[in-house]
């Protein structure tokens, strides 16, 4: 992530570029317990229902 400010000295304007392209889209799903972080899955792309029903059943579920 890219900042969109910036700190400069007093009565002087901050410049600076960022990276207009963006690397592919992962996603992360997993389960939270008292315990701590469970059963992690990512891919690449957006959560839909099947990407969703595919972790209950391959990764959460066994």
């Amino acid at each position: 992530m890219s900042r969109h400010f910036a700190l400069a000295t007093k009565g002087k304007r901050a410049y600076g570029k960022c990276p207009n392209n963006r690397g592919k889209n992962v996603t992360l799903i997993g389960a939270s317990a008292t315990s701590g972080f469970l059963a992690p899955f990512t891919f690449e792309g957006w959560t839909n229902k099947e990407a969703s029903l595919t972790y209950v059943k391959e990764v959460l579920l066994p």
